[in-house]
């Protein structure tokens, strides 16, 4: 499919676009900027700067989590840090794979945020343990679901961003 044929199904609701989430965000994320604009003629700063900035609140987020772990937690804290961890690891790999869908990860936030009320009575550090748990998964979603969803875009104003990713990461389903 030629790339008016595919802007115009897309437009028309003919067709479903996928992006594999793992390319869109290594390509707003991996890639140099001088790179992207060379090979597609625009810059992207808004785009690469969402992206980015959710990139890195995962990673920032999970580092206040396991040092706010010490002060919530006290002692308990040494078997909470690797469970965290394993955790993180877990659920960011399965960020990156299949429907980009945020629910779920929004259920988690409001029920920590709920537990974060229901225990405020154990002081501010335990309070905001729970309410940073779960942001790190979070990001890692919104990382993942920006990231596919600003390429959607771009593949369909942007013929080189197609051509690039034709054959690698732009799938096409006829409805």
């Amino acid at each position: 499919m030629n790339y008016q044929e595919f802007k115009d199904k897309a437009n028309k609701n003919e067709i479903l676009i996928g992006i594999e989430p793992a390319i869109a965000r290594k390509f707003f994320t991996d890639t140099g900027h001088s790179i992207i604009k060379e090979k597609i003629n625009e810059p992207l700063y808004l785009e690469r700067f969402i992206v980015k900035l959710f990139f890195y609140l995962q990673f920032l987020t999970l580092l206040a989590v396991l040092i706010l772990s010490i002060f919530a937690l006290k002692w308990y804290s040494i078997i909470a840090i690797p469970i965290i961890i394993l955790l993180f690891s877990i659920l960011v790999g399965k960020a990156s794979m299949g429907n980009q869908k945020i629910g779920g990860a929004i259920l988690i936030l409001l029920v920590f945020f709920i537990l974060a009320y229901i225990f405020k009575d154990h002081g501010i550090y335990m309070m905001a343990w729970l309410i940073l748990v779960p942001l790190p998964y979070f990001f890692a979603r919104l990382t993942y679901k920006f990231a596919t969803i600003l390429l959607r875009l771009i593949s369909l104003r942007n013929e080189k961003v197609y051509d690039l990713l034709i054959n690698n990461g732009i799938t096409i389903k006829e409805e």
